[in-house]
């Protein structure tokens, strides 16, 4: 036992899902593995959405050996590259009956400047972007399996920055810690905002900070930095004890009244000022979707009566559609 386990919220539950859908996107290592484990046990059908397929493989062998649901099915998803997502998309409007639980939970966290395929800075791209338009490209077939939950792995580390709304994608300058933060701040904002659009649909959202996992997300930090969480590992979670906000926020009942909250060990917690704050969530918006300084690449469908706040000043307005092509 660490002591971060002694100081968290104890929580157990339960709560079953037979005959649940659930998407886990990473679900083949760390976290994303152990939400799949608890989640398989408790009966649900789940879709390990998975960038390493071998990996996954594996993953689904121990999960399986572990609990006996047999009904774990692996799925390619390579969140930094759109032909991916719409492809694992595709395939699942076109063969699922029901999404009941989407976890957004893969991520990459302080790596080397990189890009995705479509040209966005890697951490933003996969982090953020990749699971925005993944999200909304199954949001019609989630709506229709209501009630449902749609589930956002975010970080603490939304309250290290703020928005570079005028560097989004680290051109100018890149900090590795800072780019982070930013795509976890992106997160937070992203779930508060579809959490309004989604009212009285039946489909509520939540962010949340796992805490501070011992995990190959440190994979790309300085031998140094690896070493330091070695020999402060008592003061972390493991991959098991870092799992249980996100099962917390997929599984308790009677959460639908804090949809768009934020979450830590199992319990609402307090987000930064900048994450609370709509106007930049519209902001952020805009700046990745309205612009010419994104890359063209990235083209999505996007329904602008769930993405903004205020549905006057849509751009798409002037072209007169309901969507944007972003």
């Amino acid at each position: 036992m660490s002591c971060r386990t002694v100081c968290c919220n104890r929580w157990s539950s339960e709560e079953r899902l037979d005959g649940k859908t659930v998407i886990i996107t990473g679900a083949n290592t760390g976290i994303g593995k152990e939400t799949a484990r608890d989640l398989a046990r408790r009966g649900a059908r789940i879709i390990m959405a998975c960038r390493d397929l071998e990996r996954a493989e594996e993953a689904r062998t121990d999960i399986l050996e572990d609990t006996g649901n047999e009904n774990l099915v692996i799925r390619k998803l390579d969140l930094s590259d759109t032909k991916s997502i719409r492809a694992f998309a595709d395939h699942i409007n076109k063969e699922e009956r029901q999404v009941n639980i989407l976890i957004n939970n893969a991520g990459i966290m302080m790596c080397p400047y990189s890009k995705t395929a479509d040209g966005f800075e890697m951490q933003l791209g996969v982090n953020h972007l990749g699971h925005v338009l993944l999200t909304y490209l199954l949001l019609d077939l989630i709506k229709r399996s209501a009630p449902a939950r749609i589930v956002v792995v975010a970080s603490v580390a939304h309250t290290w920055t703020g928005l570079r709304l005028d560097d989004l994608n680290s051109e100018e300058s890149y900090d590795t810690m800072k780019a982070y933060g930013q795509s976890k701040l992106a997160n937070v904002l992203f779930a508060r905002s579809l959490a309004k659009r989604l009212q009285d649909t039946g489909v509520s959202v939540f962010s949340l900070h796992p805490g501070v996992v011992q995990s190959d997300l440190w994979r790309h930090q300085h031998q140094c930095i690896q070493v330091a969480v070695k020999i402060f590992r008592i003061f972390t979670k493991t991959t098991v004890e870092g799992a249980q906000t996100t099962i917390y926020c997929a599984v308790e009942p009677r959460l639908e009244s804090l949809s768009g909250g934020y979450f830590s060990d199992c319990a609402p917690a307090a987000c930064s000022r900048a994450a609370s704050d709509d106007d930049l969530a519209q902001k952020l918006l805009r700046q990745l979707f309205f612009t010419n300084k994104q890359p063209e690449s990235y083209v999505a469908l996007i329904p602008l009566t769930v993405f903004a706040s205020d549905t006057t000043s849509d751009p798409a307005r002037h072209h007169g559609s309901g969507y944007a092509v972003c």
